[in-house]
């Protein structure tokens, strides 16, 4: 068996790297990047001066040494008057921002632009980069100290018998020997995957797997057949990454408490997990005062319950 399970995570390497490489050859990279030199204003009153004066400096530029005085002068007006109007916005720059505000809400087709833009304001950062969260100082121990405060957060709770109980539930009805995960499956998985995510340690992303062949679902069938069977995954497709994130960017950055965690995982342990629910969601029994990760269920579920108690007390 374990020359088996041997095998499979050798095929798994291999084959998840040629898919990494093929996506590196065929699909070019961005590099995006925040500018704080947005100007309020610019399209309006310095875009077609800051061209002018370009076009400007260019003509002067292809001149050479033989310098004209008209095309000297043309070029200090114009590099004048876009200074000129950039000064003018930089110095209005808070009524600029509301005139604009009050454009796009005058124009009802675009009231998400409006919505957007005042969301992007009153989360606007106070510092771009903290370098001390908590007690944690410096780029070493402030990884230290969010793997320490991860991992007491997440191990706080004994979970090991409600586990126990689930497992003996699946295994009475469940023969893992028997198991299989059709291709049909995988491609159905692929179908319910959302696009645009970050990628995991192994750095493939979700679109490489939709975006692919059919015979790339046959791979995966018999992969994730393979563990179910034989009840083994391989430990890489089980490594992920824990990103702390801030909930509120305009609040303090170096509280501990304004961060929350989220989880990177790899792209082929997100399939095999949506395959796995759709098998055993009538398996996995849930408490009927849980409220997270449940469908059709919301927070203010928990509020309209909290305020029903508080009454009948």
């Amino acid at each position: 068996m374990w020359k088996e399970c041997e095998l499979i995570v050798k095929n798994d390497s291999e084959e998840f790297g040629l898919i990494k490489q093929c996506t590196d050859a065929c699909v070019p990279t961005v590099n995006s990047y925040v500018t704080k030199h947005n100007v309020p204003g610019w399209t309006d009153l310095v875009k077609d001066k800051h061209a002018a004066a370009r076009a400007a400096y260019l003509d002067r530029i292809s001149e050479g040494k033989a310098r004209s005085e008209y095309v000297h002068q043309a070029m200090v007006n114009t590099r004048a008057v876009f200074k000129l109007a950039l000064r003018h916005c930089k110095a209005a720059e808070e009524q600029l921002k509301a005139d604009g505000r009050a454009k796009q809400l005058a124009n009802k087709q675009n009231l998400r632009a409006f919505w957007n833009s005042i969301r992007r304001d009153s989360c606007k950062r106070v510092s771009y980069y903290v370098n001390k969260i908590g007690n944690a100082v410096g780029a070493s121990d402030i990884s230290n100290m969010w793997q320490t405060q991860f991992s007491q957060l997440y191990n706080s709770l004994d979970t090991s018998r409600t586990k126990r109980e689930f497992l003996n539930r699946v295994s009475d009805g469940v023969e893992f020997e028997q198991c299989s995960i059709t291709v049909n499956e995988v491609s159905v998985a692929l179908r319910h995957q959302k696009k645009d995510k970050s990628a995991g340690p192994n750095g493939i992303f979700m679109e490489s797997l939709i975006y692919a062949d059919n015979r790339l679902h046959v791979h995966l069938s018999l992969l994730f057949t393979f563990c179910l069977r034989r009840c083994y995954h391989p430990k890489a497709c089980m490594d992920s990454v824990l990103m702390p994130l801030v909930k509120n960017k305009g609040g303090d950055l170096t509280d501990v408490d304004n961060y929350r965690a989220i989880a990177l995982s790899n792209v082929e342990t997100k399939v095999l997990e949506t395959i796995i629910l759709q098998k055993f969601t009538e398996t996995a029994e849930c408490d009927m005062y849980q409220f997270g990760f449940i469908r059709a269920t919301l927070l203010a579920c928990v509020l309209v319950l909290l305020n029903r108690l508080l009454n009948i007390i």
